[in-house]
């Protein structure tokens, strides 16, 4: 039996926010997501086209193509040339795999990974808080700065804002044994989604400087991280600071068809 053409006047497609600090195709995929949630797309059917979506949406085809080139990835959805794009049946997506996090990268260097908590408060997200949050003001966080140690040396310093009504009393963790990212995705079964990173240079203040075992004004990377969870909601952001002369950072980008 051939699969339903699902009629894009049939769904509630929610167009982006071109002034909203959240890509374009992220704010596309999420909608896409929740219409896979709610089974508006539901699965064996056969979703509008990409032209369709993106007239629907507000956007180009090359950012339609990358939002569902992420569900492809995830197995949401399926292309089949001739055919079009079909929704999957959807697997449990609450493992996540930690080659991302600080952690993991210091264990595949052969170091040891450590943390040393230096301060943690809590709040309401206001107009003070990063750009990301700029759609939950008023929603309590929790905050915690840490060193990050290889091996006993200081690689780093890290401030993380996490959105406490997603990981409720995750204040009580240990964090300078467990892995944030870890918590995120084990403890609260939240699917991390993706990691959006910005990279800076930066100096390193008196202030860093004796945290970091290093001369004011000795260069430093800085790495903004902005955490989303499967249903593309913002989770958490850090901002790290890390020593140049022992921590390098390095990225990978996956390229589709782009004809």
């Amino acid at each position: 039996m051939a699969a339903s053409q699902i009629s894009i006047d049939k769904i509630s497609i929610t167009p982006v926010e071109p002034q909203s600090p959240v890509p374009l195709y992220h704010q596309v995929e999420q909608d896409l997501r929740r219409l896979i949630r709610v089974q508006e797309l539901p699965v064996g059917s056969l979703i509008p086209p990409e032209i369709a979506l993106a007239e629907a949406y507000g956007v180009g085809r090359q950012t339609m193509r990358m939002a569902i080139s992420h569900l492809v990835e995830d197995g949401l959805v399926k292309r089949q040339a001739g055919r079009g794009t079909f929704i999957q049946s959807q697997r449990d997506r609450r493992q996540f795999f930690l080659d991302r996090s600080f952690t993991q990268q210091m264990i595949e260097i052969g170091l040891v990974p450590r943390s040393s908590v230096v301060v943690t408060k809590k709040g309401l997200i206001d107009h003070n808080a990063p750009s990301v949050f700029s759609r939950h003001l008023g929603e309590p966080y929790f905050q915690m700065e840490r060193i990050r140690y290889g091996s006993d040396h200081p690689i780093g310093w890290q401030q993380s804002t996490i959105r406490e009504n997603l990981c409720p009393g995750i204040g009580a963790v240990d964090f300078s044994r467990n892995s944030l990212y870890a918590v995120i995705s084990q403890t609260y079964n939240h699917f991390i989604r993706e990691i959006l990173h910005t990279v800076n240079a930066a100096s390193a203040d008196e202030h860093l400087a004796k945290l970091l075992k290093v001369r004011p004004g000795t260069p430093l990377l800085q790495v903004n991280s902005s955490t989303f969870i499967e249903d593309g909601q913002i989770v958490e952001f850090s901002k790290s600071l890390y020593r140049s002369d022992r921590y390098e950072f390095s990225t990978r980008d996956a390229f589709t068809d782009c004809k």
